[in-house]
């Protein structure tokens, strides 16, 4: 069975966040948020250990693409068929 590479949008936190709802995603600066959507130019979604929340896009270095579809950082291992 092959497999194949395939890179996730990321992004490196370059500012702690703590959010005021359950909403937004808590990180600390340092880390590699995974991506799932822009939600507008000041805020994207993103998972991190598990937890899925929302956080200003200012406080993250997008270090390779972005949630419109390019490749990034961070890279999952898939089984291909």
């Amino acid at each position: 069975m092959a497999t194949s590479r395939v890179k996730m949008p990321c992004a490196r936190a370059v500012y702690g966040f703590q959010g005021q709802s359950s909403h937004e995603l808590d990180f600390s600066a340092g880390v590699s948020i995974l991506l799932l959507r822009r939600i507008d130019e000041n805020w994207l979604e993103g998972k991190l250990e598990g937890r899925v929340g929302i956080f200003p896009a200012s406080h993250v270095k997008i270090e390779v693409g972005s949630p419109s579809g390019m490749a990034c950082c961070r890279q999952q291992t898939l089984a291909a068929g």
